[in-house]
């Protein structure tokens, strides 16, 4: 079967990987019970316990710092200056298609996933420790030190608005918070079951993201997502808010009002093309995802 789709790559890749192919291949095809059998194989034989359990300590240690964390006092961004809105939320909850419809805006300039990662988070711990002080640079904040961007580009093409989403952010939102006075905060939801399902259903290729490959694990992560916006979204006030992404996404008109009021840029929101996007495998496997949960529960 496999040789339908790539005979003349099968020698390169490994038994994993044909193993997701042939998942995908079959949820392609609309047969999503056997896909699902193909893709819990696929995820059982890349499953690593260990990975498992360090990035379950990893979790607890930033549901900590997030805890514990109180923003201090912070000033009204100046007027005429560009916001930065990261939008956030479980890896599959809807970030992008949220990103694309905003995007329709022209006020509005598109980063995707301009975020640098652990170049960037080195950069807010040492900013938000005054470790650069010590070091005789700068402690004025710099948003081209945590994104591909630049400032003076971005004042060329005379936006008004920056996006960019990445769900890895989360770790260190806090710290962005603190450090732009500019940088604002959109957190989605999406159907915690759905939600994970899409998670277990996605090969990342990355030793950093262990728990998609189980089942319970897709759904811890997206709860404690989740949890981790409900606390921040509750302690940012008026630069950050929640919305659901079913809701929004059933009605994009809506968001036109809301965030023209919240961030003060007029968004010209139009139906169609972000439903079909998200509802073209929205729900694929929710029943067989279900079933698998209620197994492993019962074990």
């Amino acid at each position: 079967m496999l040789s339908e789709v790539a005979h003349s790559n099968k020698e390169r890749l490994s038994d994993t990987d044909e193993k997701f192919l042939l998942a995908h291949m079959l949820r392609h095809k609309g047969k999503a019970v056997e896909s699902f059998e193909a893709l819990k194989l696929a995820n059982a034989s890349k499953l690593d316990r260990n990975e498992l359990e360090s990035w379950r300590q990893e979790c607890r240690a930033i549901s900590e710092v997030v805890a514990n964390w109180l923003p201090s006092e912070f000033n009204e961004p100046l007027p005429n200056r560009v916001k930065f809105l990261f939008v956030l939320g479980p890896s599959r909850s809807g970030k992008s298609t949220l990103e694309a419809l905003l995007g329709l805006s022209k006020e509005v300039s598109l980063g995707f996933e301009a975020w640098k990662d652990s170049e960037a988070k080195k950069y807010l711990k040492q900013l938000a420790s005054n470790e650069l002080e010590v070091m005789g640079t700068t402690a004025e904040a710099n948003i081209e030190e945590v994104l591909f961007t630049n400032r003076q580009a971005l004042e060329a093409e005379k936006k008004s608005l920056r996006i960019c989403t990445n769900p890895m952010i989360i770790e260190v939102a806090h710290l962005l918070f603190g450090a732009f006075d500019n940088a604002y905060f959109l957190f989605v939801r999406r159907d915690e079951t759905e939600n994970a399902s899409e998670v277990f259903a996605t090969d990342y290729k990355s030793k950093r993201l262990p728990f998609s490959y189980d089942a319970e694990a897709s759904m811890e992560y997206v709860q404690w997502y989740n949890s981790l916006t409900t606390d921040l979204c509750g302690k940012m006030g008026s630069r950050a808010r929640m919305i659901r992404f079913e809701e929004r996404i059933a009605d994009p008109g809506k968001l036109e009002d809301e965030f023209a009021d919240w961030l003060g840029v007029k968004f010209e929101a139009s139906g169609g093309f972000a439903s079909g996007l998200e509802k073209r495998r929205a729900g694929d496997y929710i029943q067989q995802f279900r079933e698998l949960l209620s197994a492993d529960r019962a074990l």
